[in-house]
């Protein structure tokens, strides 16, 4: 009698003429010793790393940084830990100190011939580092968990190096192979990104959906290189003139798809910078009133100071009222894109058919946006809020008779002061004639 069951494992192959099976003895996995000291990426997958240095062959293989953690200890680790060799992106390159604490990249060769796809991902990766200070919409944010993240969640890694090439192509004098690396990397983003939504959520990828997709919504704007008032969508008759805004709207539904995420997020500057401390942008509905809101405004879309938070436009033009007494602080751009999570697709709908009050408010959102001069936004925000004021010019909502050419001289004025903080031009950024 067996000392232990007599196991058997079965294969078929059911593609050889009739059909065949075989059948072998059971073996048992020989145990192994869990590792402690493996490499970031292969934790996060769950799967052994070999521990090769600088790179474990994994990570060798899919090209990509690899990264050990500060406490990691093994025969051959570097004997300094403040200054180790890595592998980043499929180049070896000398790096300071541990992602954790310092992500510089150094050693980057500047005469490294150019790829198929553009400027290489080293050249972007190092770029990054230096460009994230200047994303001041981000100003309660820190690079090392943002980069460390992406180094987990490949989508949100092809969206910072889109937003790495977006900016070098807009500060460049020679765009093209940063044009080339900006488009594969932001079409990468986008294929990825549109997977992880349909895969599993944890906490790492709710917050790298999330990065993700502002990155994406920051690429669709920096975009523009045509600044002539006929490339708007305010005169575009083509049909993803409004893809922008269709991106912009994704981000509501996604933030309240990973709301259980969010007490350990990475990203709690964010939620925090939403609203004010007195809860104006998102309070309690009952705490909601239209006191503020111009009358001619509310006669622009059909409401009175009586009706209620669920009327059409009732959130669109209370928040767009509250903004235009914000000053416009880095730190409270947030509050300015507030609006955009009042609308739907409808809303687009309304653009399209160049419906007028519509058009009115999307143009005195742009406006608001006028006061800042972010790199990534002041092409599009400023040609297509110019747009909108002279289409509606030219639809001669000024020269109406009776009460409705009065409310339009009005909404008109509203609309030109927009862009200056307070409403006067010296207090306000200036982009030239609008």
């Amino acid at each position: 009698m067996p000392s232990e069951p007599d196991f058997r494992v079965i294969s078929f192959q059911p593609h050889s003429g009739q059909g065949s099976g075989s059948a072998r003895k059971y073996r048992r996995r020989k145990t192994h010793q869990k590792s402690k000291t493996g490499c970031l990426g292969c934790k996060v997958k769950r799967v052994k790393c070999d521990e090769a240095r600088p790179s474990c062959s994994r990570c060798l293989r899919s090209n990509v940084w690899c990264n050990y953690t500060s406490d990691d200890s093994g025969s051959d680790s570097v004997s300094n830990p403040d200054e180790e060799t890595s592998i980043v992106l499929g180049r070896k390159i000398q790096r300071f100190g541990t992602l954790g604490s310092s992500p510089a990249i150094c050693g980057f060769d500047p005469d490294e011939s150019q790829t198929p796809y553009g400027t290489p991902r080293i050249v972007l990766m190092h770029h990054f580092q230096h460009l994230f200070p200047e994303l001041l919409m981000l100003d309660g944010a820190q690079v090392n968990p943002i980069l460390s993240l992406g180094l987990c969640r490949p989508f949100l890694l092809d969206s910072i190096l889109a937003v790495s090439a977006s900016h070098l192509r807009v500060q460049s004098a020679s765009k093209s192979s940063h044009r080339i690396a900006e488009h594969f990397q932001q079409a990468l983003a986008l294929k990825n990104f549109q997977g992880a939504l349909t895969g599993p959520l944890d906490q790492q990828t709710a917050d790298a959906l999330i990065l993700t997709a502002m990155f994406l919504n920051l690429l669709s704007f920096s975009s523009i290189e045509d600044e002539s008032i006929e490339g708007s969508w305010a005169y575009s008759d083509h049909h993803d003139r409004l893809g922008w805004l269709s991106l912009s709207l994704g981000i509501k539904p996604l933030i309240y798809a990973t709301e259980t995420f969010r007490p350990d997020s990475i990203l709690s500057w964010m939620f925090d910078s939403s609203d004010d401390e007195a809860k104006t942008f998102h309070g309690a509905w009952e705490s909601m009133n239209l006191e503020g809101v111009p009358q001619h405004w509310l006669e622009l879309v059909g409401l009175n100071p009586e009706s209620t938070p669920d009327a059409k436009y009732f959130q669109t033009v209370r928040i767009l009222s509250e903004t235009t007494r914000l000053e416009p602080k880095p730190e409270y751009f947030f509050l300015y894109a507030n609006m955009i999570g009042t609308l739907d697709v409808d809303f687009r709908f309304e653009l399209e058919r160049r419906d007028e009050a519509a058009m009115w408010l999307m143009g005195y959102w742009l406006g608001l946006l006028c006061r800042y001069d972010f790199w990534w936004c002041r092409k599009r925000v400023s040609r297509d809020y110019r747009g909108v004021c002279k289409k509606l010019q030219e639809m001669g909502v000024r020269n109406r008779p009776g009460a409705d050419g009065v409310m339009w001289k009005k909404l008109m004025d509203d609309l030109e002061t927009s862009p200056y903080w307070k409403g006067l031009r010296e207090c306000g950024r200036v982009y030239g004639e609008m």
